[in-house]
Parts: C-alpha cells; structure tokens; sequence
C-alpha cells in the first residue's frame, strides 16, 4: 500500500515536472508575471519547493512514517489547486491558449492528485487507528509484565 501512495506521489512530481514553461509541455507565455517580481519569483519556488519536498515525501511514505502521510495528504492538496486554478484560467493566465497536450496532462495530474489526498486521507485515518491499537495493547500488556529480578 505504501508503494502505490509512493508511486503516486512520485507520477505527480515527474508530470508536474515536465511542465516548466518553456519546456517540451508548456508552451504559453508568461512574460507579464515577469513584470511582478513576486508573483513571478514566489510562484516558481512554490512549485520547486513542492516538486523538492514531494519527492522527499515518496521515501518517508514507504518508510511508513505518520507524519509522512500528513504531508503528502497537503501536498496533493496543493497539486490539485494548482492544476484546477490553471485549467479554470484563474493562475495563471496567459494570452497563449493552453495546447490539447497540456491539458490533458494537467487532467492527469488534477485526477491523480484527487486520488492522492483520498488516498492519504485513507492512510492517515488507517495508521492512526493502527498506531492506537498498538499503543493500547502495548499498555495492556506492560501492566501484567513482571520482570524477573
């Protein structure tokens, strides 16, 4: 199960990844952002940032750690909003239309970032409930140990 979260994870970094302006995807113009510095510079370490800390992501989720899945639920989040904000042509805009090859990508990606956070949203509700059960049974069990001394 942690390998499909991971590999899912994973499929959403590369595809999002190949969508840099300019690339062999992306061919609309944004040379208005360029105006905004902040808008420009912010957005672009945004996506870095979360492309940087997804694929940090894909190794703790098969390393089955809670915090991991907390994450990656907010990261697929995120992946979503940015691709619906794109496809609604909310941000960002660009006078370039947006070709058949990108949008259907970006509806791979908004898809597999959907799965993503109903995906995690499982996990995290599945590993807390686990984590209490051990954590209980393990309470049981140390109130009947006594030790040899």
């Amino acid at each position: 199960m942690n390998l499909t979260t991971s590999l899912i994870l994973f499929l959403n970094v590369t595809l999002l990844s190949i969508l840099v302006p300019g690339g062999p995807v992306e061919n609309r113009d944004f040379d208005y952002l360029k105006k905004t510095p902040s808008i420009y510079y912010g957005f672009s370490i945004f996506l870095i940032s979360l492309i940087l800390i997804s694929l940090a992501l894909c190794y703790f989720v098969l390393l089955d750690n809670l915090w991991a899945f907390k994450v990656s639920l907010a990261a697929g989040a995120l992946y979503f909003m940015v691709y619906i904000l794109d496809l609604l042509k909310i941000f960002p805009r660009s006078p370039t239309p947006m070709s058949k090859m990108l949008m259907l990508i970006e509806i791979i990606n908004m898809m597999l970032a959907l799965l993503l956070v109903i995906f995690f949203s499982g996990q995290t509700v599945y590993l807390k409930q686990h984590l209490h059960f051990i954590i209980k049974t393990s309470q049981k069990n140390s109130a009947t140990y006594i030790p040899n001394v």
